[in-house]
């Protein structure tokens, strides 16, 4: 199959089969060889680092204003939901260790019917 290398349906194509096919395919198609890869200038990975902290920074910046927009649970369904939780912990535990105890007992019974 030949892929499009130029345009708007290159582009699609390109974001779409990159995780599948990996960058092979374009790099042979558009003739980048790999050692243009590793040519990249110092200057330009740290402006690409750069964007990237400023970007970071500015999510961190908005977070407060995000909080005041959530709608926080009152004290009571704080505490059902506290209590359900513990209860459901609890019973996993039960369930978990039941098994883990069966499993134990199962080994030691096959390993002294095999001695």
């Amino acid at each position: 199959m030949r892929l499009p290398t130029r345009g708007l349906a290159f582009l699609f194509f390109a974001d779409l089969l990159r995780p599948a096919v990996g960058n092979a395919w374009l790099r042979l198609d558009t003739g980048v060889g790999s050692s243009a890869r590793a040519n990249i200038n110092l200057s330009e990975r740290s402006l690409r680092e750069f964007r990237g902290l400023r970007s970071f920074v500015a999510f961190l910046a908005e977070q407060p204003k995000q909080l005041k927009h959530l709608e926080w649970p009152g004290f009571r369904n704080m505490l059902r939901m506290a209590t359900l939780t513990l209860i459901l912990v609890a019973a996993f535990l039960v369930v978990l260790s039941s098994v883990d105890a069966a499993l134990c007992y199962i080994l030691s019974w096959v390993l002294q019917k095999s001695a």
